[in-house]
C-alpha cells in the first residue's frame, strides 16, 4: 500500500451558480449539491484533493454570484488550469469565475472579510417569467384596491419602514455560534 500524497497546495475558487436545481451547497448523499458537483469535477481531473470548504452553506434554490471555496491538492496546477479544467467538467448551472493559489489550510468560512446577501422582490400586476427564479414576485392578490389608479409600488405589499427597522439589527458584527449545530 502506497502512502497517501501530501495535500500541500491550496486552491481558492470564486463560483457562480443558479441554485434552482440544487439541494443547497453542502454535499449530501444522493442529492445534487454545489459542493458535490465541485468535488466531482476535481475528481474527474484526476487530482487528489482534500474536502472542499465554502464560505457559506446556501439553502436549496439559492443562487450565488461570488461564492468562495477552497481545497488542498497534492499537485500544483496554474490558476487558469483550475478555472478551465473545472468549467469543462461542471454543469451549465455552475461556473468558476476565477482560481487563485492560497494557503493550504485557508478556510473561507472563517477567513471571509465580508459577505453580501441580496434579496429581490418584484411587485406588479403581472409576473415576469424571466426573473421568476431570481426574485420573489408579489402580484395583485392581497394588493390594496387603490393601486390600479396610481401604479404599483412595493409599499402596497410590504411595510418598508418596518423592514428597515428590522434590518438595522443585522448591521455590525455578531456572534451566532449559539445557533450552529454542535460537533
Amino acid at each position: 500500500m502506497g502512502d497517501k500524497p501530501q495535500l500541500m497546495h491550496g486552491v481558492c475558487v470564486c463560483l457562480g451558480y443558479d441554485g434552482t436545481g440544487f439541494h443547497g451547497w453542502q454535499a449530501q448523499p444522493g442529492l445534487r449539491t454545489v459542493q458535490g458537483m465541485l468535488e466531482e469535477a476535481i475528481d474527474e481531473m484526476g487530482i487528489e484533493h482534500g474536502p472542499v470548504r465554502g464560505c457559506s452553506r446556501t439553502d436549496a434554490g439559492v443562487h450565488a454570484l461570488g461564492q468562495i471555496a477552497s481545497f488542498a491538492t497534492a499537485i500544483e496546477v496554474p490558476p487558469e488550469g483550475w478555472t478551465s479544467g473545472l468549467n469543462a467538467r461542471l454543469p451549465e448551472d455552475v461556473v468558476v469565475h476565477d482560481s487563485q493559489p492560497c494557503y493550504r489550510r485557508y478556510n473561507p468560512r472563517f477567513h471571509a472579510a465580508h459577505k453580501r446577501y441580496r434579496y429581490l422582490v418584484r411587485c406588479g400586476q403581472q409576473r415576469d417569467p424571466l426573473i421568476r427564479k431570481q426574485a420573489w414576485q408579489l402580484g395583485p392578490k392581497g394588493m390594496r384596491k387603490d393601486v390600479a389608479r396610481r401604479g404599483v409600488r412595493i409599499e402596497d405589499y410590504l411595510d418598508v419602514e418596518a423592514m428597515k427597522a428590522a434590518a438595522a439589527h443585522f448591521v455590525g458584527t455578531h456572534d451566532f455560534h449559539a445557533f450552529r449545530q454542535s460537533g
